[in-house]
């Protein structure tokens, strides 16, 4: 199971009790996984058990009808027959949420199966993150491996309105593993599209009981006689409706000419008719009943579910325990239901409903404050999501805005959808008296609507902070005015404006706010990515955009320790590593992983390890390479472990596969573990594992599947705009065609990739594949006349540039130290590496501040001191001599 950090919220009364769950207990309510008891009037119906039965050998069956036709009470029943392993569910309303339908379902297998979820939680909320299909996919899999069939009972049905999952559990059912089953239990036809065939049903009027069903049902009720005829009369009225059975079963005076008016009240649609019929009968029950047990059920009908406790609250009953016993022996309001050890009692879903609608008709008010007492009771015995539905059912908008702020810094990083659906319900000009809270909602509000608007909205926060409007102290005001700075940082990766970016972020410095601000974890709040330059809004992996963004934010704020700092030096560094500019890459790589280490980040220090593992590999350090990523694995535990599995794991795998000693069963290791198929929608860590795949693919000389693989990552790539992850599959195709002999298609395919990158001037994307790319190089350059017009549009320096990097590459690393000092100055080495990089001499000029003369005397003095009378001659054999580093910066 899951590591579960956390959350405290003050009481908001005055007892001071603290909430303290973690995030995923807000949303798991176990009482709602045991299937009620079978009421001691339980009259068998073997007809529908036989039925029931056949559940084993379909996918789904789906039993619809009214409330209270007894749906719930026949699978009870059949389960006490059959003895099968049954997993059951309630769902209510509040479980119109994607990611909490499926762990709550996860919870409810694991309840009947122990041992079942064994992480599966974890893997889940992973890969649902990432993509939702792959988390069924993993729920599938745990599924299939169960010995024996498994049926799951999702009860109430129709209340999930949101379509998200009906898609998702229709695609499911298509899918089902073998061993589970589900029954679906509704009152409304399946929104599910789905064909005929899967679907078997078990509706109204086969639910109704017939007047055989209905005898043994009264006898039960009234023993040792009820007339043939009374139960005929009763079977009419109530056209076999097992709650209206009952109800006027125990309330034998109205078979009569109340009964009769109550059938000719009747309707014909199935909840009209009876709601109707509830509604009379229980209004007759209610005379019935003392003034005291009247006021018990309608005060104690406000929450889903009520306990001794809570109905004592509500009641001010001195023995609530004693009044909910007396009710329950009469087998018609509530049932009994257990959380751990404590008892809870839920009322009929139709008499609840209209027991709430005659409260509220009667004493408006109290209706209020009876929702306002049952949300502090929730909040303070540890149920604050339960007690935000509460505040905002009855009007409390500012309760419910106080304990949101508290929940908010929790939440925000693990549960961003149940955030937003409750400041949704909240009125606009509640939270906006609370500037904390506020600023939180347009966290969301950023994402979702026009960025100007939320500037606007910035705006007007900012004036009433400045103002002294909100009744804020000093340090809430200065709070304020940080998480604003910081928002407006936000908005502009939104809108993809870097330099506004920069301006805001080093603007924060300007204003002196607090250095070191768990605040700029927030941008970060939505995803994990394995890399900040791949995967970064207005740059993803163009890298004079990165240059742009990054480079101006780490001249602030490289001195300053904090997670700001680490979070961009991760993508200044793979800035630096793609320009092969290694060792300057190492140094940020490795301030940003002290940082993240210093902080408990695994969202820095993980991409941080895996650019210093990039690194080690080129240097032909291998067991160093594998070493950074071992170490950061053994730092992560729990939920971060799981969160971080895959890309790890693609990564180790990607050095193997590179490496001449790599291990040779690490490519169908991974072929076997990962074997999904790219989904759309994906993005930079679903790409790395896909390209991984790819990579094995092609090793294992599958190259068709190789082939189609990499089509669909460059088609999803460019559809998200992502040109690292374009330009390494083109990368792969072309390595992939010369292995086959098809030197022409690899050639021509390597042309491709240089299009795409030859405005950014990537290196090491190619430089990282070795003595086959440069082959392939050598190729196209040589016969890039015969191409299109529009590929010899590359520039050929560009190419150059690349088969020069690799010989620079090759010299730098065969080549030996010479004798002596360096006979090279310091401006003759800039001006030499400057040559390098296939600069011209008004480049070079321009950008060490001097002559386009001057530079050309260098280049004399530079060719008399080795001895050569080429640029390229004269930079090889400095490489060679060691008086070059490969990878330094003019």
């Amino acid at each position: 199971m899951i590591d579960h950090p956390v959350v405290e919220s003050g009481d908001p009364g005055q007892g001071g009790t603290t909430v303290r769950r973690h995030w995923l207990d807000f949303m798991i309510v176990p009482s709602k996984f045991e299937i009620p008891a079978v009421p001691e009037d339980y009259v068998k119906r073997p007809r529908l058990d036989k039925r029931l039965q056949g559940a084993l050998h379909r996918r789904l069956t789906v039993i619809e009808g009214p409330p209270g036709s007894g749906k719930t009470t026949l699978v009870s029943g059949w389960k006490e027959e059959s003895a099968i392993r049954l997993a059951y569910i309630a769902l209510e309303e509040a479980d119109n949420h994607l990611l909490r339908f499926w762990l709550q379902l996860i919870a409810a297998l694991d309840r009947a199966i122990p041992g079942f979820d064994d992480g599966l939680t974890s893997r889940y909320i992973e890969q649902f993150m990432q993509q939702p299909s792959r988390a069924l996919a993993e729920l599938n899999s745990t599924c299939a491996r169960q010995e024996g069939p498994v049926v799951l009972v999702l009860d109430g049905y129709h209340s999930i309105e949101i379509a998200e999952i009906h898609d998702m559990v229709a695609g499911w059912i298509r899918s089902l593993p073998e061993p589970l089953h589900i029954i679906m239990i509704t009152h409304d036809e399946l929104p599910l599209n789905l064909p005929k065939n899967l679907v078997y049903r078990i509706g109204w009027p086969d639910l109704a009981f017939t007047l055989g069903e209905t005898k043994r049902f009264c006898q039960k009720h009234h023993p040792p006689r009820f007339s043939g005829e009374r139960a005929l009369m009763l079977q009419e009225q109530t056209e076999g409706w097992a709650l209206g059975l009952r109800m006027l079963g125990w309330t034998p005076s109205s078979i009569g000419d109340e009964g009769r008016a109550t059938r000719n009240a009747y309707g014909t649609g199935s909840w009209e008719r009876q709601t109707t019929v509830c509604g009379r009968v229980l209004e007759q029950l209610l005379s019935r009943l003392p003034q005291e047990s009247i006021s018990f059920l309608l005060r104690t009908a406000v929450p889903e579910r009520i306990n001794e406790s809570l109905s004592g609250e509500l009641t001010e009953s001195s023995e609530p325990g004693k009044v909910l016993n007396e009710l329950e022996k009469e087998r018609l309001f509530f049932q009994r239901t257990r959380d751990g050890s404590e008892v809870w009692y839920r009322y009929h879903p139709l008499i609840a409903r209209k027991l709430r609608d005659l409260l509220q008709e009667q004493d408006r008010e109290l209706w209020r404050s009876l929702q306002r007492k049952t949300g502090f009771w929730l909040e303070n015995n540890g149920f604050p999501m339960e007690a935000m539905e509460h505040y905002i059912r009855g009007g409390h908008y500012d309760e419910a805005s106080r304990l949101l702020e508290v929940l908010f810094n929790q939440f925000i990083l693990r549960e961003a959808w149940t955030l937003r659906r409750f400041f949704a319900k909240i009125p606009e000009e509640t939270i906006q008296k609370r500037p904390k809270l506020y600023l939180s909602s347009l966290f969301f509000a950023a994402g979702e609507q026009d960025p100007e608007r939320t500037w606007e909205q910035l705006d007007s926060i900012e004036w009433r902070v400045t103002s002294g409007q909100g009744g804020m102290n000093d340090a809430q005001k200065a709070y304020s005015m940080r998480v604003i700075k910081v928002m407006r940082a936000y908005v502009c990766i939104f809108k993809r404006d870097l330099q506004g970016l920069v301006h805001q972020l080093n603007d924060y410095l300007d204003q002196g706010f607090p250095q070191e601000d768990d605040i700029f974890s927030y941008i970060d709040y939505h995803e994990r990515h394995f890399s900040r330059l791949r995967s970064f809004p207005g740059v993803k992996g163009r890298l004079l955009q990165a240059e742009r963004c990054f480079e101006p934010i780490m001249k602030r704020w490289e001195k300053i320790r904090s997670y700001n700092t680490a979070y961009y030096a991760i993508g200044y560094g793979e800035l630096l590593y793609e320009r092969n500019r290694l060792r300057e890459s190492e140094v940020y790589a490795s301030l940003a992983r002290s940082i993240g280490e210093e902080l408990g980040k695994a969202a820095l220090f993980v991409p941080a390890a895996i650019l210093q593992s990039r690194i080690a590999w080129v240097r032909k350090q291998g067991e160093r390479a594998q070493r950074h990523l071992r170490e950061v694995r053994s730092c992560l535990h729990g939920r971060e472990a799981q969160e971080w599995a895959s890309v790890l794991k693609a990564c180790e795998t990607k050095l193997h596969l590179m490496s001449a000693e790599g291990d040779p069963k690490a490519g169908p290791h991974y072929l076997a573990a990962y074997p999904d198929p790219l989904a759309e929608g994906s993005g930079s860590n679903e790409l790395l594992g896909s390209l991984v795949r790819a990579r094995a693919l092609i090793l294992a000389d599958r190259t068709e599947e190789a082939r189609i693989l990499l089509k669909t990552i460059q088609k999803c790539a460019a559809a998200r705009g992502l040109l690292m992850e374009q330009l390494e599959a083109c990368v792969l195709l072309a390595l992939m065609y010369d292995q086959q002999g098809k030197s022409s298609l690899a050639a021509r395919t390597f042309g491709k990739a240089v299009q795409l990158s030859a405005g950014d001037g990537h290196l090491r994307t190619y430089l990282d594949e070795g003595e086959p790319l440069r082959n392939i190089a050598y190729r196209y350059r040589e016969s890039r006349q015969a191409y299109k017009m529009e590929e010899r549009q590359v520039s050929v320096r560009y190419i150059d540039q690349i088969l020069f990097a690799f010989e620079a590459q090759e010299a730098g690393r065969h080549g030996e130290k010479a004798a002596g000092r360096n006979p090279l100055s310091e401006m003759e080495r800039r001006v030499l590496l400057g040559a390098s990089k296939r600069w011209t001499s008004k480049e070079i000029a321009i950008f060490l501040g001097v002559s386009t003369g001057t530079v050309h005397t260098y280049i004399q003095r530079i060719f008399s001191k080795l001895e050569v009378n080429k640029r390229k001659d004269a930079v090889l054999k400095a490489y060679r001599a060691g008086w070059l580093d490969v990878d330094a910066e003019p």
